[in-house]
């Protein structure tokens, strides 16, 4: 039996607010030097500048890198508790961890580890002749989904600040 093994194990969780996010904005893995560089986006046939945005917070900075195309309006999106909160989920998960604030949504891709990919077969991979529960699945499930919570709360804490009314 042939096919192609699947490039991604992990979750997207897809969260909507009732206001929208000032810009763009995406927390990203740090990859050294590139991530000191603006990215673009392409969004609603437009090209968008993300430029870089130091936080101060030096173990987030070692982990993440922030890029917006409002940085000086993002103080409360990426607020002090959010990269707290960041940081300890990359710490519990082990994990790389990416997020996008975009329009009313935040977009976060939480990987299902790698050693446990090769251990388990996957996120929901069945197994044939033993039990479907797996305590590493779950686990990653239980942590993932606070993580959302987490994400959820921090953001509408702070949301009076990141009102997409105040840019104008």
């Amino acid at each position: 039996v042939g096919g192609t093994a699947p490039s991604f194990y992990g979750l997207f969780l897809e969260l909507e607010f009732d206001q929208e996010f000032i810009g763009q904005t995406c927390l990203t893995p740090f990859r050294g030097e590139a991530s000191t560089k603006p990215l673009w986006i392409e969004l609603e046939e437009k090209i968008i500048t993300l430029k870089p945005m130091v936080i101060d917070h030096p173990e987030f900075d070692q982990y993440f890198s922030v890029h917006s195309s409002n940085p000086d309006d993002q103080v409360y999106l990426v607020s002090p508790e959010l990269t707290n909160a960041l940081f300890v989920a990359h710490q519990t998960l082990q994990v790389e961890l990416h997020l996008s604030f975009i329009g009313n949504q935040a977009f976060c891709v939480v990987e299902f580890p790698k050693n446990l990919v090769k251990q388990t077969g996957g996120l929901f991979a069945p197994w044939v002749f033993s039990s479907g529960v797996r305590y590493q699945e779950l686990k990653f499930l239980y942590q993932t989904l606070t993580l959302a919570q987490v994400l959820i709360t921090v953001l509408n804490k702070n949301k009076l600040g990141w009102k997409q009314d105040k840019a104008n």
